[in-house]
C-alpha cells in the first residue's frame, strides 16, 4: 500500500490556507462598528448574537485544541 503524500500535503495546505482566510477577515472590525449603534438589537437579538458568538469561539478554540493533538501525536508516530 503506497501513502499519498501529495494528497496529505494538499490537504494540510488547504487547511491552513482556510485557517489564514479566517484570521485574515475583517469580521471582529465589522462587528465592533455595528453594536454601537442606536437601536442596533433588542434584547432577544442581543442574547442570539451572545449565544453566536459563544459557540463561533467554542469552534475556534476546539479547533486549536484538535491541531495541538494532531501535531503532538504526528511527532511521535514512528518514534520509539
Amino acid at each position: 500500500m503506497t501513502h499519498d503524500h501529495a494528497g496529505l500535503e494538499g490537504k494540510i495546505h488547504d487547511l491552513n490556507r482556510a485557517i489564514c482566510k479566517v484570521h485574515d477577515a475583517k469580521h471582529a472590525e465589522l462587528l465592533l462598528g455595528f453594536i454601537r449603534r442606536p437601536g442596533w438589537t433588542t434584547v432577544a437579538e442581543n442574547e442570539l448574537v451572545q449565544a453566536h458568538l459563544d459557540n463561533l469561539h467554542g469552534q475556534v478554540s476546539s479547533l486549536h485544541t484538535s491541531l495541538d493533538s494532531l501535531t503532538k501525536a504526528a511527532e511521535k508516530v514512528g518514534k520509539k
